[in-house]
């Protein structure tokens, strides 16, 4: 019906150009249509009578009526159908065109909505284009509109004010935010053992492996991004401190599938950066930081592996007095275990505790010639008396010096020992005098063994007993049990100068336990054992 309508439009605006270039009737004029056929065409006389030249409303004479032949030209006219999908408003310029003609299409998309494609007849037009040229057919011409607007999720620790909350994420905090539009959040993080980093704050796909928009910092704290034309995940990214709390340097050994392990630290000197400046043990170090640990030592080592408290870390095997050992620490470790290998194996040191007090020493083991440092630490009320370390041939005394004990270590194991006695001890010295050469004597020579008050006491020379001075004025028993070379003669006193003032007779000795009256006043004395051989 529309195109008989169309048909007949054309047709009469033939019939006026044909009216038009008539000069009186009957006159043969050209015609064009969209369809070829016959059509019948009035005639009309355009010469009017002298008394006509006037205006007039009058239509002018139809002479005649006649038929003439037309044929297709090839300008067809078709038709355009538009729809869409999305919310928004669509007009064409034309709903139909002739073959050749432009057609405008013009989509205004809805709020928060925007024209994503025009596609016709199955095929989108150029980003940008909103016209296409009629085909020699009837057209369709779909429009598409989409949502800008879009969910994002929040993670831990992002703080936003986007709106309502959508309330279609379970146990998620998410938001409808508008692709294109600026949005700012905080990220509140105070958690000590863990940080982030400005670049750890992401816009992220839903999966997490694609960077949807760019976030950039606008304060302390606070960050910003443009939201992306799709769902999207904003997060923190945070990162757990690392420490190490101690070095030890060790070697390892099994001995009848006994493992045990010699302390060698104190050998060493350990400096440790980590992303190139100085660490102290116990400082926090960002997660995967480059530590590199440097060893220098006088000892002729080689390292043989590296671990993190008691599982491996990394694995060398070097040569050298000045080694450098360099990884990425991503992981917290309490201590570093170096073990080495080394060319010579030093002596050991014992120490061990002695009564009313602590000794230790700065070493476990030491090579010939290194120095010992021995800390003493007497109880409450006590005080350190003797001081000595022993090679398994003879006891040496070590020495002070601006309060610190030390010695130089000898080729051999060495074991130290010490005395404490009460600040208010009385010391009795004990020593050994040979009547037959008339001379004092080594007293290990003379006894076997000495006991006091249920405790036996190593015989040296020069041996000394302390008394607490509750005991003063009173009767002590001391057992001593004689080399069986010699025999006492008598027990003489000697007071704090050295003055003799009494003695015990042989027929007092007995079995051998002196009845020693402790002197009234508050100082140190002795006694001389006078023997035969």
């Amino acid at each position: 019906m529309k195109r008989n309508l169309i048909f007949l439009l054309l047709l009469s605006v033939c019939i006026i150009g044909f009216a038009a270039c008539s000069q009186g009737g009957g006159t043969h004029v050209e015609i064009t249509t969209s369809k070829a056929g016959k059509v019948a065409v009035n005639l009309y006389d355009q010469t009017l009578p002298a008394d006509k030249l006037v205006p007039s409303t009058q239509l002018t004479p139809l002479v005649g009526t006649t038929d003439k032949s037309i044929t297709d030209d090839g300008k067809g006219l078709y038709l355009v159908s538009v729809s869409k999908s999305g919310e928004g408003n669509v007009s064409l310029s034309s709903d139909s065109a002739v073959a050749g003609t432009t057609v405008t299409v013009t989509a205004t998309p809805a709020t928060d909505w925007k024209l994503a494609e025009i596609i016709v007849d199955g095929t989108a037009l150029p980003q940008g284009a909103s016209s296409f040229v009629m085909p020699a057919k009837d057209t369709a011409v779909n429009v598409v509109f989409t949502d800008m607007r879009h969910a994002v999720v929040v993670g831990d620790h992002i703080v936003a004010d986007w709106g309502e909350r959508r309330d279609d994420y379970y146990m998620s905090t998410a938001y409808t935010i508008v692709a294109g539009q600026r949005y700012e959040f905080t990220v509140d993080y105070q958690e000590d053992n863990h940080y982030y980093e400005d670049k750890d704050v992401t816009c992220r796909s839903r999966d997490g492996n694609e960077i949807l928009a760019t976030v950039n910092k606008v304060g302390d704290g606070r960050y910003a991004f443009i939201a992306p034309d799709s769902d999207c995940w904003v997060t923190v990214a945070t990162h757990e401190y690392r420490r190490i709390d101690d070095v030890k340097v060790f070697t390892s050994s099994y001995d009848w599938g006994i493992h045990s392990e010699q302390d060698y630290t104190d050998y060493f000197t350990v400096e440790i950066t980590a992303d190139g400046r100085p660490y102290t043990y116990g400082d926090l170090i960002k997660d995967n930081a480059e530590v590199c640990i440097t060893l220098s030592s006088k000892l002729d080592f080689t390292v043989t592996r590296i671990n993190k408290d008691n599982g491996y870390l990394v694995l060398y095997e070097k040569d050298g007095s000045n080694d450098q050992y360099t990884f990425t620490l991503d992981f917290s470790a309490q201590s570093l275990g170096i073990e080495i290998e080394l060319s010579e194996q030093p002596f050991t040191v014992n120490c061990p505790q002695a009564e009313h007090g602590n000794v230790s020493c700065d070493k476990a083991a030491a090579f010939a010639e290194d120095i010992v440092v021995v800390t003493v630490t007497p109880d409450e009320d006590y005080a350190l008396y003797t001081l000595k370390y022993s090679d398994g041939q003879a006891e040496y005394e070590i020495d002070e010096q601006d309060g610190v004990y030390s010695f130089e270590m000898p080729d051999s194991d060495v074991t130290i020992t010490a005395m404490f006695v009460s600040n208010t001890a009385i010391a009795c010295s004990i020593k050994a005098y040979d009547m037959s050469d008339e001379r004092y004597i080594d007293l290990t020579d003379v006894i076997a063994s000495l006991e006091y008050a249920g405790r036996s006491y190593p015989v040296t020379d020069g041996l000394l007993l302390f008394f607490d001075e509750s005991l003063i004025g009173q009767t002590v028993e001391i057992k001593v049990t004689l080399d069986s070379h010699y025999y006492i003669h008598k027990v003489q006193y000697v007071d704090g100068d050295g003055n003799q003032y009494g003695e015990i007779g042989r027929n007092e000795w007995g079995d051998g336990t002196i009845s020693l009256h402790l002197p009234v006043q508050e100082v140190d004395f002795g006694i001389v054992l006078r023997v035969y051989a």
